[in-house]
C-alpha cells in the first residue's frame, strides 16, 4: 500500500503533522534513545545558515563530533554533553546501529512520480513512521529486519532507476525532527514514530548459484603495503576534523592513486572503500566524488 498521505502540488505530504508537544531538540533525542535509536549532532540552521559558518557542501546536516555517525550513541548523559555544548545543533539518527533502513523521497528530483512508478509497479510497503523533511519530502523509515547499505536514485530490490528515492542503511544517517532545514523549516513527524518492518523486496536479489563468488581472504589484485596503506588512509579521513575533512579526502585519493599507478592497489577498491569513510564523516555525494575523481587522477598520473 502507500504510504499514510497523498503528494499534493506543494509537494509535501496532505497528511498534516501530528498533534503533539513539541519537544526541544535535546529532548528530541533522548526520546529517540528510548526507542533504541543511536543519535548524534549535526550542525544547525540560524538565519539560513550552517552554523559551522563556512560556505559548506552540506547545510544543518554535517556531524559536529570526531568521528560523525560512529559516534553515535543511546548514552543519555553524553546527548546532555553534546547539547549543553551545541545547544541549537539539529538531531541525526544513525541508521546502522538503530536498525533502521529509511526510505528518502526527493520531489526536488522527481521522487514523487518514482514513488508512484514503484506502487504501479507492484512494489507495495507496510503504513510506516512518515517525516516530512524540510525540503518537503519524506522519510519512510523501517525496521531494518535485513542488512541494507545506503543507495542514491535506486533501491537495492529494485531493477530499474528511481530518480529522487534515496536509501538511508548500514552506513548512513538521518536528520531527524525537530531539527531544521536549510530551507528555514523543520522536520516533522507525520503521525506515530513507529516504524514498520522493511519490505523484502528492499534486499538485493541473490546471485545465480554459479555466479557466486568464493570468499577471499584479502582483495585480488593488492599487495599487503597496498592494503595497509589503505587502511591508514581511511583511518585519517574518518578522525579528520570539520573543515578538513575533504582536504583529507584529496590528499589521500592522490596518495592512494599512486598506489594504484605502481599495481599496490585496485582504483575500485580504493574508491569504493575512500567514499563509504567520507560519506560517514559527513560530506556529501557530488563534493565526495568530485574530490575522489580528482585526487584520484592526479595521483595515478604521479605514481610513487
Amino acid at each position: 500500500m502507500l504510504p499514510s498521505f497523498t503528494p499534493n502540488e506543494q509537494g509535501a505530504g496532505a497528511l498534516a503533522p501530528a498533534p503533539r508537544a513539541r519537544l526541544s531538540l535535546l529532548d528530541s533525542a533522548l526520546h529517540y534513545t528510548s526507542l533504541g535509536w543511536h543519535v548524534f549532532p549535526v550542525a544547525g540552521i540560524g538565519d539560513g545558515r550552517c552554523s559551522c559558518g563556512r560556505g559548506c557542501g552540506n547545510p544543518g546536516k554535517h556531524p559536529l563530533t570526531p568521528h560523525g555517525l560512529h559516534d553515535a550513541t543511546t548514552d543519555r548523559l553524553q546527548l546532555a554533553r553534546w547539547w549543553h555544548r551545541w545547544p541549537d545543533a539539529n538531531v541525526a539518527i544513525a541508521c546502522g546501529p538503530s536498525g533502521l533502513a529509511v526510505i528518502d523521497v526527493d520531489p526536488a528530483h522527481d521522487g514523487w512520480a518514482s514513488l508512484g512508478r514503484l506502487h504501479d509497479a507492484g512494489y507495495q510497503w507496510a503504513r510506516t513512521a512518515t517525516v516530512r523533511t524540510g525540503g518537503g519530502g519524506v522519510h519512510l523509515y523501517f525496521v531494518r529486519n535485513l542488512d541494507v547499505h545506503n543507495s542514491a536514485s535506486s533501491l537495492p530490490g529494485v531493477p530499474f532507476p528511481i530518480a529522487g528515492i534515496d536509501l538511508r542503511g548500514i552506513g548512513g544517517y538521518v536528520v531527524a525532527p525537530p531539527s531544521r532545514h536549510r530551507s528555514g523549516r523543520s522536520y516533522v513527524w507525520l503521525g506515530s514514530d513507529t516504524a514498520a518492518l522493511g519490505p523484502l523486496w528492499l534486499r538485493p536479489p541473490p546471485p545465480p548459484p554459479h555466479l557466486r563468488p568464493r570468499p577471499l581472504l584479502e582483495p585480488t589484485g593488492c599487495t599487503r603495503y597496498g592494503l595497509a596503506a589503505l587502511r591508514d588512509e581511511v583511518d585519517r579521513v574518518r578522525r579528520a576534523s570539520v573543515g578538513c575533512r575533504n582536504n583529507e579526502l584529496n590528499r589521500a585519493a592522490f596518495s592512494l592513486g599512486q598506489l594504484v599507478a605502481t599495481e599496490h592497489l585496485e582504483e575500485a577498491l580504493v574508491w569504493g572503500t575512500l567514499r563509504e569513510a567520507a560519506l560517514a564523516v559527513g560530506l556529501s555525494e557530488v563534493e565526495t566524488e568530485r574530490t575522489l575523481t580528482s585526487g584520484l587522477n592526479a595521483g595515478i598520473r604521479a605514481p610513487r
